[in-house]
């Protein structure tokens, strides 16, 4: 997992996601995100900050944010709570098609197309099946 500044507080903020987790299984979860604001500036701010924006925020009102200690927690609010779930579904959707795959594969002599095809469909029905069970996993 990496971590990048926040513009408003400065706090070092968790990014997951990427090659960092690929491998690890972390399950971390982002603590912030970018925003255009309406001057048309980019600014990655922490979930705290984004909450202490006005509707309408500009540049000046990143700048009058106020700074926290950087080893103090970032809360998660709950706008976002759940937004970086769902990688179980994937994770399992994926597997179990490869593995159906691999056995249509095997018995048709044609391993290398339907290993790929029964990945790329288990992971297509995981995921409409988490989208249509409502299941965050929080």
């Amino acid at each position: 997992m990496t971590t990048t500044p926040c513009d408003g507080c400065g706090r070092p903020v968790s990014v997951a996601g990427g090659i960092a987790n690929l491998w690890s299984f972390e399950k971390s979860t982002t603590e912030g995100l970018s925003l255009e604001l309406v001057d048309g500036t980019d600014h990655f701010l922490c979930f705290e900050c984004v909450d202490d924006l006005p509707n309408e925020a500009t540049e000046a009102d990143v700048d009058a944010l106020p700074d926290r200690p950087p080893d103090e927690p970032i809360g998660r609010p709950e706008w976002a709570e759940g937004s970086d779930d769902g990688m179980e579904w994937a994770f399992a959707g994926t597997g179990l098609g490869a593995a159906a795959g691999a056995g249509i594969g095997l018995a048709t002599g044609s391993l290398e197309y339907w290993f790929v095809t029964g990945a790329a469909g288990g992971l297509l029905l995981a995921l409409l099946a988490e989208r249509l069970s409502g299941d965050t996993g929080s």
